[in-house]
């Protein structure tokens, strides 16, 4: 499993920087994204923000049910890089660090060095 760690900022009024953690299941290629809430945020404690399962990087609608829908490209390890954003169904979310064991992980399957970004953080 990588685990990454992200961020959204909702630019929407009374929006705020919300924290994701974000794995990636290798054996089956599926994403699970849970909430990271701080002590007394003041939001309700639903930690599942993404249920596990394929994630589409462009997903489509279909106006009626049952029509055929539209091919979308399901996001692999090589989409994901610390630094850059990754699409969650309208939401932009930015990954800022990964664990150990996944900066290991790319290092030895894809030769790529995952770098932690460093985030200001208001106090």
């Amino acid at each position: 499993m990588l685990r990454f760690y992200s961020y959204w900022d909702d630019m929407t009024r009374y929006g705020a920087r919300q924290y994701f953690v974000m794995n990636y299941f290798l054996s089956d290629d599926t994403v699970e994204i849970n909430n990271n809430y701080a002590r007394n945020s003041g939001r309700h404690p639903y930690p599942v923000f993404f249920t596990r399962g394929p994630l589409e990087l462009d997903p489509t609608m279909t106006h009626t049910p049952g029509m055929i829908k539209m091919h979308s490209p399901l996001l692999s390890p090589m989409d994901i890089e610390v630094g850059k954003t990754i699409p969650v169904y309208g939401r932009e979310f930015f990954i800022y660090d990964c664990d150990d064991f996944t900066k290991k992980w790319y290092a030895a399957n894809m030769g790529v060095t995952q770098t932690a970004v460093k985030l200001n953080v208001a106090a």
